[in-house]
């Protein structure tokens, strides 16, 4: 057994495992790198702005991507004219559909004017207000519905016009975004004297224009709205002296994309409003005729007014919109002078009703202190 140990074999001694030292990378020179696409050679076709970065996955701002980038691709318009042409092309959609809104609108205005709607609205405020009736709230209400659903206004039809929204916030975004990447042809594709779409107009031409045709465009709004409350008419009158300076302000800055897309919705909307407004027109398209006597007629039927009378300055018309609108808003939440004038009369009746109730509780309570009196002085006696 010792003798068969000895013959095995003998054992390797321990050799460390030394690591290959790391394969250092070649440098090469970047001009003998081969032909590549960079940002600026990517083609322009379909799905162009997803390449670039501008994916919004599904919703409102990839839908106005995909009609815009379809409209540059297929008209070959610069950047300027493709998006006047999506702007236009929107509002030529919605004509019809708008048409329609109007007069439904016109419908239920009128329908809300009607005497039976007022005066269901009154009650329905009394017993809000002032009696705390919820029955006759609910019956008040019923009858408010009533002569809605019989002036045949569709609701659906006069929620359209309100489509706009989500298209130009959709726009805005995009164009905003298309503008800070910047595309690249989206610094040459304007036109005159805002060539760069990408940066603001530095002459402030294009916020101001849109402003001016804010104020056109709420005045043309407020003569077709021919039944509206008065309500509605001293907040369109606010708003057209209002807004317009709110927008000068919040575009001023933007990028002459967003700019230019604004002003050429705001175009097209004043242009459907002056084709609405006209007499013809509203015949064909079975709209209510607007009122277009002149002030002179209308204050002769009124009755007879003072010659040297003047046209209201521009702080006169500020004033009486701020005053109609205080009236009118009172009026809605119950604080009106009729309203006023009920709940003090209630609360002094409720304070007589008090007093003579104090005063009877005090007399009974005399004629109970008389009794025992008397049955005490009564008892004495015997």
């Amino acid at each position: 057994m010792l003798e068969h140990n000895k013959a095995a074999a003998p054992v390797e001694p321990f050799q460390p495992v030394i690591p290959e030292p790391p394969v250092q990378p070649d440098i090469v020179d970047a001009a003998e790198l081969p032909d590549h696409i960079s940002f600026l050679d990517l083609p322009e076709r379909i799905g162009y702005l997803k390449d670039i970065g501008l994916d919004y996955g599904r919703g409102v701002t990839a839908s106005c991507e995909w009609l815009l980038e379809h409209v540059y691709i297929y008209t070959g318009l610069p950047w300027w004219g493709a998006i006047a042409a999506t702007a236009i092309l929107f509002r030529v959609v919605m004509f019809w559909p708008t048409v329609v809104s109007t007069r439904h609108s016109a419908l239920l205005q009128k329908a809300h004017k009607s005497p039976q709607y007022i005066q269901a609205y009154q009650e329905m405020q009394a017993a809000m207000r002032q009696t705390k009736d919820n029955t006759a709230m609910m019956q008040a209400r019923q009858q408010m519905k009533e002569v809605t659903a019989r002036s045949g206004a569709k609701m659906r039809w006069i929620a359209v016009p309100f489509l706009t929204v989500p298209f130009s916030f959709g726009m805005f975004r995009l164009l905003r975004a298309m503008a800070a990447i910047p595309v690249p042809t989206l610094e040459n594709g304007g036109a005159l004297w805002f060539a760069d779409l990408t940066i603001a107009d530095p002459y402030y031409i294009l916020p101001l224009a849109n402003a001016v045709l804010g104020v056109a465009m709420f005045k043309a709004t407020q003569k077709n709205n021919v039944n509206q409350t008065p309500m509605a008419a001293s907040m369109g009158q606010m708003m057209t002296y209002v807004l317009p300076p709110l927008v000068f302000l919040t575009t001023a800055w933007l990028p002459a994309a967003v700019q230019w897309f604004f002003l050429t919705l705001t175009s097209t909307t004043t242009a459907q409003s002056l084709i609405t407004m006209n007499p013809a027109f509203r015949r064909f398209a079975n709209l209510p005729a607007i009122d277009q006597r002149p002030a002179a007629a209308l204050a002769s039927t009124a009755g007879a007014v003072n010659a040297a009378w003047q046209a209201p300055s521009f702080a006169d018309k500020i004033r009486n919109n701020m005053t109609d609108m205080r009236t009118n808003i009172n009026q809605a939440v119950g604080n009106d002078d009729k309203t006023v004038a009920y709940k003090k009369a209630s609360e002094y009746e409720e304070r007589r009703a008090e007093e003579e109730r104090q005063q009877m509780e005090r007399r009974l309570e005399d004629m109970r202190r008389k009794r025992a009196e008397k049955k005490t002085n009564g008892g004495s006696r015997r």
